[in-house]
């Protein structure tokens, strides 16, 4: 009876991690004015767009654009800045960090821009499924004292709630999840590739 109650109680367990897996992946705070909205290169077009609408909303007087290029063309920062200005931002207040290739790089490369504009807080936007690894990959790179304010990105074929009902989401949920949990034991962040 002991072992019964234990594999009810173990695959209870199990069902509610295997649910709530999206939700520890989509971390979202609540919005607070930031020196910088920094928007992570990388996905679709989401990204750029919940940038430049929380920029448009007045949430920070900048937006630092993050993300080298895939190919011999201009850099994803660069081509984000093309439609950001499109879309009504003004060029000035636009930030380019156009050498990273990884989330780790993106981290470390706007920590240099932080640095020299002397901000101390930042508005983090990327994808749903990536925001947990990519706050965890932040807070890791810039100094303590600079607020990461998590502003997830929605995705047409992500949700939370069923991140498991269809395959991209499924394979997308487990390599983030994969991910966290290899940097949490070896602290390899992605700076050693």
């Amino acid at each position: 009876m002991k072992i019964l109650k234990f594999l009810i109680w173990l695959l209870l367990l199990v069902f509610v991690l295997f649910l709530g897996l999206g939700y520890y992946l989509e971390v979202r705070d609540e919005l607070t004015k930031a020196d910088a909205i920094v928007v992570i290169s990388g996905g679709g077009e989401e990204r750029l767009a919940l940038g430049i609408q929380l920029f448009q909303d007045q949430w920070a007087d900048k937006l630092i654009l993050s993300g080298a290029a895939r190919d011999d063309g201009p850099s994803n920062a660069a081509s984000m800045r093309v439609a950001a200005v499109r879309a009504g931002i003004p060029k000035q207040v636009i930030m380019l960090e156009e050498k990273s290739q990884n989330t780790y790089q993106n981290a470390l490369y706007v920590e240099e821009i932080l640095q020299e504009q002397n901000f101390d807080s930042i508005i983090l936007v990327t994808s749903a499924y990536h925001q947990r690894r990519a706050y965890i990959t932040f807070r890791e790179v810039l100094p303590a004292q600079i607020q990461i304010i998590n502003a997830p990105a929605p995705v047409t074929f992500w949700r939370a709630g069923n991140w498991f009902k269809n395959e991209k989401s499924r394979k997308l949920a487990l390599q983030e999840i994969g991910k966290i949990i290899y940097s949490a034991l070896s602290g390899d962040y992605g700076q050693k590739k």
